[in-house]
């Protein structure tokens, strides 16, 4: 399994980006490829030259944010996403990982928490609203608040957050 340039898989990200996350979760597609974030990466995650996911990061500082990651459907359930979590986390060895997931109140939101608990993220308490929507920040290394802080206040200055 490989995370490789997303610029060959460009259709089945798009496509996947717009069935994994709620319209009020997402941006606009361009808008994300190409204005919203000073400096971001896109990895398609493959498997055997067959596209199974993305994941798309972005870096403040020593800060590496996985805005999205998604992995098909019909691939979920396989160790697909803990293998890519795996190989990014050796591309950002030197760098803080942070993301946000809706707060786990329904089943499907639990697995999630779980699933990236059992990939060593833990919770920072720290919490978000952004769109109506409730979010937690996981983190995969040294948690470092100020620095989290100026990312939202940079990138999401209309989010409300609470410690």
């Amino acid at each position: 399994m490989k995370l490789e340039c997303y610029k060959n898989y460009l259709t089945e990200i798009k496509t996947l980006y717009e069935q994994a996350f709620p319209k009020n979760e997402r941006c606009d597609f361009e808008y994300l490829l190409n204005g919203r974030y000073s400096n971001c990466e896109m990895f398609a995650i493959t498997k055997n030259n067959q596209f199974l996911g993305f994941i798309f990061v972005a870096i403040y500082k020593n800060l590496a944010y996985v805005n999205y990651f998604a992995i098909k459907e019909n691939m979920r359930n396989h160790g697909f996403g803990s293998e890519a979590l795996k190989l990014l986390k050796r591309k950002f060895s030197e760098f803080i990982i942070m993301l946000s997931i809706e707060k786990p109140v329904s089943d499907i939101q639990r697995r999630r928490l779980s699933f990236y608990q059992k990939n060593n993220f833990f919770d920072t308490e720290f919490e978000l609203n952004s769109n109506c929507v409730d979010f937690c920040v996981l983190c995969y290394g040294r948690f470092d608040l100020n620095l989290l802080v100026e990312f939202f206040k940079l990138y999401f200055p209309t989010a409300q957050y609470k410690l």
